[in-house]
């Protein structure tokens, strides 16, 4: 059986991945800074739980050693969590702080990873040129990751922007749509 790490697994493309190989038989660690929403995670995977926070070493070397004394080994570690200094700027987080995205489907293809995903989110702060009226977006995204020596080297992504707009002026404008 094989033992896998995923980081970051408790939401998004993490928690997409371990269901994947879940359902190709590896044992699965969801690795996650949040105890609560990793053990949650955990627990409607079907996957064991270990918390981590990447960028702690200690943490790191914690997890790991947990791993180890369960299983013995650990053979596949997926690098999922990061931090988005570049993805996401923090003026973004600052205008809309529950902004998040939801994997709809995942595919893999060797190098490439396809993903749809629904942005949500409620500005709070002006965002994009519109003041916060309390409307909220949810749009779908497409987005492709390319792959390299495990390490995603490049995105695109396509996102109806203008439908986002829409969404977040219709409350000023009277458009209930």
């Amino acid at each position: 059986m094989t033992i896998t790490l995923i980081t970051g697994a408790n939401k998004g493309i993490g928690f997409a991945t371990a269901r994947q190989l879940l359902d190709l038989g590896h044992v699965v660690y969801v690795g996650a800074r949040d105890t609560r929403r990793g053990e949650e995670a955990a627990s409607v995977l079907g996957a064991r739980f270990v918390p981590l926070d990447v960028t702690d070493d200690d943490s790191v070397t914690k997890a790991l050693a947990t791993i180890e004394a369960d299983e013995g080994r650990l053979d596949v570690l997926v690098n999922n969590a990061g931090i988005a200094e570049h993805a996401v700027q923090k003026h973004d987080v600052d205008a809309v702080p529950d902004l998040r995205w939801e994997v709809e489907e995942l595919l893999f293809d060797r190098d490439r990873i396809a993903v749809r995903a629904i942005n949500y989110g409620t500005p709070v702060k002006e965002w994009l040129g519109v003041p916060p009226s309390g409307a909220s977006f949810e749009i779908v995204e497409y987005a492709i990751y390319k792959v390299s020596d495990g390490r995603f080297v490049q995105m695109t992504a396509l996102h109806d922007s203008a439908e986002m707009l829409r969404q977040l002026t219709a409350a000023a404008d009277g458009d209930r749509r």
